[in-house]
């Protein structure tokens, strides 16, 4: 009977240590909405819209900006490249092309994969600084040869604190 009052507070300070990293992780990251594309295409001359509500709190502190791309193994080249343009809330705009690298050095699909799909994430900006409150526009547009992308199913932007991101190898290439 001793046994179980430690095991019992061992239990619940697991329980705790991880519920406090879930509630964490999870407050500090941003997502925009997800954009679907029909049949799994990402057409040449088709922009992505997707948006962020930036807050008070959020002005002048860095951010990363990461590409969070959902597709299958129908691609067949190593890279796409996308063009990505930002709209302040004043309409101030800034573009960049990005080369959005499926693959590693192997030819092995980065990112996770679960069923017949793959998900990557790629650091597109680091230390990134919003400037205004209000809502920021993201569009981005593929520019690779093909007029056509088979196999994204999906595109997505996420925003994470600059002190909270890891060393990710993926902005390498």
């Amino acid at each position: 009977m001793n046994w179980k009052k430690p095991f019992f507070i061992v239990i619940l300070c697991v329980f705790i240590v991880t519920l406090v990293i879930l509630i964490n992780n999870t407050k500090e990251k941003i997502v925009s909405e997800e954009y679907l594309f029909d049949e799994m295409v990402w057409e040449r001359p088709n922009i992505v819209t997707l948006t962020i509500q930036v807050e008070k709190n959020m002005l002048n502190k860095p951010y990363d900006l990461f590409l969070e791309l959902e597709h299958t193994i129908q691609i067949r080249k190593d890279k796409m490249l996308m063009d990505m343009e930002i709209i302040a809330p004043n309409q101030e705009e800034r573009i960049s092309t990005y080369n959005v690298w499926y693959k590693n050095n192997e030819g092995k699909f980065k990112g996770k994969s679960h069923e017949n799909f793959f998900n990557l994430e790629q650091l597109l900006r680091k230390k990134f600084e919003f400037s205004q409150e209000g809502t920021w526009t993201f569009t981005l547009q593929q520019r690779s040869e093909f007029q056509y992308l088979q196999g994204i199913k999906s595109v997505q932007l996420v925003v994470k604190p600059s002190e909270k991101t890891v060393n990710n190898n993926q902005e390498e290439q």
